[in-house]
């Protein structure tokens, strides 16, 4: 089953679990979080320079959308009233720099989160 010669060491995975162990195979230590639907899309096009920020399903009669980099730096923050459920945004981005970008979405009963990459 093993050499030890010129190939790695693999685990021995016929191995039987230990019932209560924190590397018990049989299962999972920690429970896995329900995922909750997004209700935001980004969408960032090359040749316009522009990120197209779409949410829909807001509660709230008020908005902050904030754009961070990769670092943290709030590059970009806009606030402003809710007059529907809908919300959408060409961002124009030509003088940012190359990277990854966080878009966050926060109004006064949730907060919705993106990221685009610009190139």
């Amino acid at each position: 089953k093993r050499t030890y010669w010129g190939l790695p060491n693999n685990a021995d995975y016929d191995m039987r679990a230990i019932s209560g162990s924190v590397c018990d195979s049989l299962g999972l230590a920690v429970e896995e979080i329900p995922s909750q639907p997004q209700n935001i899309f980004i969408y960032y096009h090359i040749d316009w320079q522009t990120a197209f920020i779409n949410a829909q399903g807001l509660k709230g009669k008020n908005y902050v959308m904030q754009v961070h980099d990769i670092m943290g730096r709030c590059v970009f923050k806009e606030e402003g009233k809710l007059n529907s459920s809908y919300y959408t945004k060409d961002l124009h981005i030509q003088n940012f720099s190359t990277g990854v970008y966080i878009v966050s979405l926060i109004t006064n009963s949730q907060q919705l989160a993106g990221k685009f990459v610009k190139e």
